[in-house]
């Protein structure tokens, strides 16, 4: 666990004690206005919420369900593309023992709600169909709300693909 998903639990629990949105940050610095991005701790605090205020396991879901999410979600996406059921799934198997991913799902971030997100859109958008794309949009929009530069990386990759698959 490192400081970031201490700091997320912190103010997780600060939301649940306050019942409100907080913004402004006591143990920051010594005090100051919250600017952080609130997507994440909002998620572990309705999480919280719903098992009588325990962030810790809420937390500890909360990174599983978004690890098996990021391998389905990536599956799919490969299935799109590659057709050999064995190359995809020793993808995923390569994926699963990276350093990257445990990491990435053994400390609670921002980048694996982002991840999740950003995965699903571009599924979303591979579907070609309208109603679809436009949850896709929805869905890149709302990693803004956990980090600026994973919308900034999957809004390109989609631009990108969409002008070399026309």
């Amino acid at each position: 666990v490192n400081e970031e998903s201490y700091f997320n639990i912190r103010i997780a629990n600060q939301i649940l004690e306050e019942k409100k949105i907080i913004s402004y940050d006591d143990l920051s610095y010594g005090g100051r206005e919250f600017t952080y991005a609130l997507g994440l701790p909002l998620i572990i605090a309705g999480l919280g919420f719903l098992l009588k205020g325990n962030t810790i396991i809420a937390s500890r879901i909360l990174l599983f369900l978004l690890g098996i999410l990021t391998i389905a979600f990536l599956y799919l996406i490969l299935k799109k593309f590659i057709s050999d059921k064995r190359v995809n799934i020793l993808t995923l198997l390569i994926l699963i023992i990276s350093p990257p991913f445990l990491y990435l799902f053994n400390s609670l971030n921002v980048f694996t709600v982002s991840l999740v997100l950003g995965l699903l859109g571009f599924y979303l958008f591979l579907s070609n169909k309208k109603k679809l794309i436009y949850l896709s949009a929805f869905m890149l929009v709302i990693t803004l709300l956990f980090n600026f530069y994973f919308f900034i990386m999957f809004l390109l990759l989609t631009f990108i693909f969409s002008i070399f698959n026309k």
